[in-house]
């Protein structure tokens, strides 16, 4: 079952360690990057850097109704030297 306490924390203020939640962290276990951001405005979030030439081929999904987006890459797709995540706004009036 999935552990919702870190996000309930968040949203609350009271996470004193957003840090492993939130931004980018990887999972020695898993060999997995997660990716976490909150644009509770945003209609779309992308993860862009140098490994996918800066497109939007990796979209985060909403984590939570109050804004979390998320997105999970295997350790071999993405390189921490090259890669950064931001967070696209696409306004549906725009």
């Amino acid at each position: 079952a999935k552990n919702n306490l870190p996000q309930y924390y968040f949203h609350q203020g009271t996470n004193t360690f957003a840090y492993d939640y939130m931004g980018a962290n990887f999972d020695e276990k898993r060999k997995v990057y997660t990716f976490r951001t909150w644009a509770p405005a945003a209609d779309a979030v992308y993860l862009a850097g140098d490994f996918n030439a800066w497109g939007f081929s990796h979209p985060l999904s909403r984590e939570s109704d109050a804004g979390i987006w998320f997105c999970e890459l295997l350790e071999n797709e993405f390189s921490v030297m090259s890669g950064i995540f931001f967070v696209s706004l696409e306004f549906l009036n725009s």
